[in-house]
């Protein structure tokens, strides 16, 4: 068990050498809690999101005039469907968008940060455009908040909202998955709200490519020998 101070931890690969300085410091029992809130559960590409940070002291009352760090994080969303005809097999195997490696680790990306003062309430509203135009899918926007109060004790709050690229989204799915050469192949789509409910009347184009993998050897870094492989998709219909 350490104890108070500051240390030094190394850590040595080989001929690198990394290391971190830490603070052990006392225990120190929070006098007040940080919450986070969105007035609303999910938003569209577009909306305004207004969140409102609280600080509140456990014996009663607000802690007013405090400084308040707050950053908004934004991590992908996969959209998965559990609704549809389970008679009919349509409530599963719905693709709403391929999972890719996960290009971002805890709450995601930095998008925007800010610093402001609670008011006499205790309170802060911060005012966020909900805009991912630029995002291939939906995404998890995570907003935290750090008040740090007179006696210098920082808190921290966070909380999540949806972001949805558009009104609905889009699934499909093959009958099958082995298709026979020089017979017909069937697809089945399915449009569904931000809510899940079936969507009708919604205009769709499509596009079938062949995808071939390119795969050659080549070098890393360190001069080891690697295999890579290439997509390669060429549209046969549309």
């Amino acid at each position: 068990e350490a104890g108070l101070g500051s240390y030094q931890i190394v850590a040595k690969i080989g001929d690198e050498e990394y290391s971190n300085d830490i603070k052990v410091e006392e225990y120190r029992k929070p006098e007040y809690s940080v919450s986070v809130n969105t007035d609303r559960t999910d938003y569209i590409n577009g909306d305004t999101i207004t969140a409102t940070i609280r600080a509140n002291y456990f014996f009663g009352g607000a802690v007013t005039g405090s400084p308040v760090h707050w950053t908004l994080y934004s991590n992908d969303y996969y959209y998965y469907w559990s609704g549809g005809d389970a008679s009919t097999l349509l409530s599963t195997g719905f693709d709403f968008g391929s999972v890719a490696a996960q290009r971002y680790f805890g709450y995601g990306r930095e998008v925007s940060s800010g610093d402001a003062t609670l008011n006499a309430n205790g309170e802060l509203a911060v005012k966020l455009p909900a805009n991912i135009s630029n995002e291939e899918r939906s995404q998890v926007y995570s907003i935290e908040a750090t008040v740090t109060d007179e006696a210098n004790q920082p808190q921290s709050g966070i909380a999540a909202t949806l972001i949805h690229r558009g009104s609905f989204y889009i699934g499909m799915k093959p009958t099958n998955y082995v298709a026979d050469k020089g017979k017909p192949a069937r697809f089945d789509v399915q449009t569904v709200d931000t809510s899940g409910k079936p969507a009708g009347k919604i205009a769709v184009s499509y596009t079938v490519n062949l995808v071939n993998w390119n795969c050659y050897q080549t070098k890393d870094d360190k001069g080891r020998n690697i295999w890579k492989c290439d997509e390669v998709k060429t549209e046969i219909q549309r």
